[in-house]
């Protein structure tokens, strides 16, 4: 299409103002050579926690919540599948923002900030990212599969279901917030299964599960109004374009529901008061300051309160192991 004076539009393209470090040239890229730190850039693993948190909190909760609705015992095995789903989630996160990255290679580079990730520079070749990724995904399923048959079939549905076709509901649907949401929470299954796959009880997976959706929607709509400007001019959609004008009322009535969903929860799971005053009181109180003093047309304090979310994570984790082991 061409504007009333005969010039074509074309998108913007942002040209990073710094190169990343160590970018290799093309010719590093017709030799297979390896930038091994592009490849961290990928992962997301240079800003950890941030983000990684957020994946592995929903597995603590299934797996703390399943330790307590049995009085599992003993401790230690709690303890050690808590590591062992950190670690896990941390790998399946950094999965996802390889798959996101190679799907979004075309349309990162229209969005400030994402317009130096190693796939728009350059830096990484498609190919080396594909490998990345399939490497990644074996050390997930080889997890998945020393937790045992009902834990790995669970985690098999959360890749192919939610996880892989996540990196296109921006191109879908306004809502990609909500299936992130739905992405994540899956961990919350994955979690209790893998502690007991015979007494799990559906309704208090699917209350922890639809809290976490709306949780998620909060924060990652949060994330998404750093970017709302370059959003509309790319063409993608998101939550934070979607409510506009009414973001702070809308993102309060998901973390009303949020809230809701985790004291539901814990009075079908028969928590007791450590889990009601930390877990639910505290992230009362923490949505409260967020969604009070955040400024979502500043984007430093969108940021900031994106990352806080990781805190918040472990404000209910908290509760439910104190819940658990006192």
């Amino acid at each position: 299409m061409s504007s009333p004076s005969g010039v074509q539009k074309v998108p913007i393209r942002f040209v990073p103002t710094r190169a990343a470090p160590n970018l290799p040239d093309r010719s590093d890229h017709r030799e297979g050579k390896v930038n091994w730190w592009s490849l961290l850039l990928l992962t997301r693993m240079h800003l950890f926690p941030m983000g990684s948190d957020l994946c592995i909190a929903p597995c603590i909760w299934g797996l703390l919540m399943a330790a307590h609705h049995i009085d599992f015992q003993p401790t230690n095995r709690v303890f050690w599948m808590l590591a062992l789903w950190s670690f896990e989630q941390t790998v399946e996160h950094s999965a996802g923002c390889v798959l996101n990255d190679i799907f979004d290679r075309d349309v990162d580079g229209l969005v400030e900030r994402s317009s130096g990730r190693p796939l728009v520079t350059g830096a990484v070749p498609l190919r080396q990212a594909v490998y990345l990724a399939l490497f990644l995904h074996g050390i997930i399923l080889g997890i998945l599969g020393f937790c045992g048959i009902p834990t790995l079939c669970a985690g098999l549905v959360g890749i192919v279901f939610f996880g892989w076709p996540y990196p296109l509901m921006k191109r879908w649907t306004n809502w990609p917030q909500a299936w992130l949401g739905l992405t994540f929470g899956w961990g919350i299954m994955k979690g209790w299964l893998s502690l007991d796959a015979d007494h799990y009880d559906t309704c208090v997976i699917a209350m922890l599960w639809c809290g976490n959706t709306c949780w998620t929607i909060v924060y990652d709509t949060i994330y998404a109004c750093q970017d709302r400007k370059d959003d509309v001019r790319a063409g993608v959609k998101s939550t934070a374009v979607l409510f506009g004008e009414r973001v702070r009322t809308v993102l309060s009535l998901f973390a009303t529901v949020f809230v809701a969903c985790l004291f539901l929860a814990g009075v079908a799971n028969e928590h007791g008061l450590w889990y009601f005053v930390v877990s639910v009181g505290g992230a009362s109180c923490h949505l409260i300051w967020q969604l009070y003093t955040i400024n979502f047309e500043n984007r430093d304090d969108c940021k900031r309160k994106f990352k806080s979310n990781g805190t918040l994570g472990l404000i209910v984790s908290l509760g439910l192991l104190c819940d658990y082991l006192l």
